[in-house]
């Protein structure tokens, strides 16, 4: 058991009371009915500010944090893997700054099952492996939850800043999770893989998810056109879901199309990558913070410091991806 670091506490304190009078507000205007668990205090808005505060003021011991999302409990819609992975590694990213312990919950619930929902969450967990080097969470046991932090404001919280970039030794520690359970492997010729989110986002209802097919396309042909310049031989593959509408345009650009194809495979073919085109999702974001290729992404506030950011109609700085192409054939 340990205590919030002192500046921590500051941090963190001074965030969460501006949130606190926001959520208060918001709890009075929605009727945000207050919930806590017996064993994990469920971190609805103001049940966890009110929980948390004497950990802030250094008058209680926290005996760790954990990461449980318990989003279908309270918008009717269960987080896909990439959104709950995510969750984790911002909970361990959190608990690292603030002088917590992690304490690692494997998943149970992940939205988009292909298979019995046991054997879906437990091929996540296998594959993302984020419990490795971790305190294992006991029965009963009463912890913090970050699941609902995730949800308020991760990012000013943890760095108490706009920035939304893990530390670098955050990631390296993802990627080693990570590969020491699915290994690493070397492509042959230079591969470009494009994520197009598709399926549980449409453009009437999620149009903030939403990214057109002209914005992959004009992305993915200045990519083609920088590599054709530097004269590194690629292929294209992009996977898409159901309603993937246009196809043919990237038949023309030479690129193998997956539709629907096992989401842990496409996880792994993702990260895999030399360079990844995101879709927003946490899905492809995900697979690009484990990725040590070239991403390519909308800025959508979970970007890296060495991200390649693409505009609303996919243009992005030639430059910057010369650069980084460079640099990789330096340390080949």
């Amino acid at each position: 058991m340990n205590y919030l670091r002192p500046r921590s506490r500051l941090r963190v304190a001074r965030r969460m009371a501006s949130f606190s009078l926001a959520w208060f507000r918001a709890s009075v205007r929605k009727s945000i009915k207050l919930q806590a668990d017996e064993t994990i205090l469920r971190a609805r808005p103001l049940s966890l500010f009110v929980r948390f505060w004497p950990e802030l003021l250094g008058m209680r011991r926290v005996n760790g944090l954990t990461c449980i999302d318990d989003s279908g409990a309270w918008c009717g819609v269960v987080q896909g893997a990439g959104a709950q992975a995510l969750q984790i590694v911002a909970a361990i990213a959190f608990a690292r700054r603030a002088g917590l312990t992690y304490v690692h919950t494997p998943f149970v619930n992940v939205g988009h099952a292909t298979l019995p929902q046991a054997d879906y969450s437990r091929a996540w967990e296998v594959r993302f492996n984020l419990g490795l080097g971790e305190r294992q969470a006991r029965p009963g046991e009463r912890l913090l939850n970050f699941g609902w932090l995730w949800q308020l404001d991760m990012v000013s919280l943890y760095h108490g800043s706009d920035s939304a970039s893990f530390d670098d030794e955050i990631v390296a520690g993802l990627r080693a999770k990570y590969h020491a359970a699915a290994g690493q492997r070397e492509n042959g010729p230079f591969v470009v893989a494009v994520h197009v989110r598709r399926g549980d986002v449409d453009q009437v209802d999620w149009p903030e998810l939403w990214s057109p097919i002209e914005y992959f396309t004009t992305v993915l042909a200045q990519a083609a056109a920088t590599l054709k310049e530097q004269g590194i031989p690629f292929e294209v593959k992009v996977f898409s879901q159901e309603n993937f509408e246009s196809a043919a345009l990237f038949q023309n650009l030479n690129a193998h199309c997956f539709v629907n194809a096992d989401p842990i495979w496409t996880f792994a073919e993702l990260v895999e990558s030399d360079m990844l085109i995101t879709s927003i999702s946490c899905f492809s974001q995900m697979a690009a913070l484990i990725s040590e290729g070239i991403v390519l992404t909308r800025d959508t506030g979970l970007a890296q410091r060495d991200w390649i950011l693409c505009d609303e109609s996919g243009r992005f700085k030639h430059d910057s991806l010369r650069a980084r192409l460079a640099a990789r054939q330096a340390v080949s």
